[in-house]
């Protein structure tokens, strides 16, 4: 992944290099007939195991997540933001839920820490004083050219926070950065939140991808390589289910959204 400094063609230049020689692993051991005819259309030569079964495929709504969720589930999630909404949710049903990966939490209460440091910043008025980190930091990025990734990536996290400082009932900024620190964590709970990026190499009987309408997830000014791992993303997400897979779909907006964070929003 490039976002990690990896090269998107780095397999295929060792291959040419060395003149290796290409042996076939197109055998998937994991999913069901009818997963793998999904995710053929990324990846052309995956195969059935001899055996695999049919397997489920359903989509639901998003109000629907309450009955349809059960322990030993896993979330996953394209983006980081829908899956804390999601998971305040089931917490707030009393179910066990957690969202994989202290490294997000960690970069939350970042944000966090960085919206307090503003000067004449007060509590009271986090939210706009959220708003006002956001706008600042898009305006520096802007000025960075192919920066539309990162740019996308803190409207992410910003939505994060800005969810959790609405759900959580805090009086300061440290009992919410508290707070989120709880939320990410590696315990094992019920019920299992991951982005995309992060289920990668994991499997479950059943996988609810949640907004599947964000893989892949498109830019303004997206480059090739950019695209291709998304759709690198989406293949992650259609193979990690052993039994069922069950897609969420978003509910619809009632207005589009705008490059500022409104309070409201």
């Amino acid at each position: 992944m490039g976002f990690a400094g990896a090269d998107a063609d780095s397999f295929w230049n060792i291959q040419r290099r060395t003149g290796a020689t290409l042996l076939p692993l197109s055998v998937c051991y994991r999913c069901p007939t009818s997963h793998l005819d999904m995710a053929r259309s990324i990846v052309p030569e995956i195969e059935a195991a001899p055996g695999a079964i049919a397997g489920e495929i359903e989509t639901i709504e998003e109000e629907q997540i309450g009955n349809w969720i059960r322990p030993g589930d896993m979330i996953i999630c394209r983006l980081t933001a829908p899956l804390v909404k999601i998971c305040i949710q089931l917490i707030e049903r009393r179910m066990s839920a957690r969202v994989r990966g202290r490294d997000i939490g960690e970069q939350l209460n970042a944000i966090v820490r960085a919206v307090t440091e503003q000067p004449l910043y007060r509590w009271e008025e986090f939210g706009r004083w959220l708003n006002t980190y956001a706008d600042r930091q898009i305006d520096k990025l802007a000025q960075r050219e192919g920066s539309e990734n990162q740019i996308e990536s803190l409207r992410d996290r910003v939505e994060a926070v800005r969810v959790c400082y609405q759900s959580f009932e805090v009086e300061s900024a440290q009992q919410l950065m508290e707070e989120i620190e709880k939320l990410f964590n590696d315990d094992e709970p019920d019920i299992i939140l991951s982005t995309v990026h992060k289920s990668k190499g994991l499997e479950n009987d059943r996988i609810f991808v949640l907004y599947p309408e964000k893989l892949p997830l498109i830019w303004e000014g997206q480059q090739d390589w950019e695209f291709s791992q998304e759709m690198n993303l989406r293949y992650v997400a259609l193979t990690r289910a052993k039994k069922a897979m069950i897609f969420i779909r978003e509910k619809p907006k009632k207005k589009k959204r705008r490059d500022t964070f409104d309070e409201a929003a």
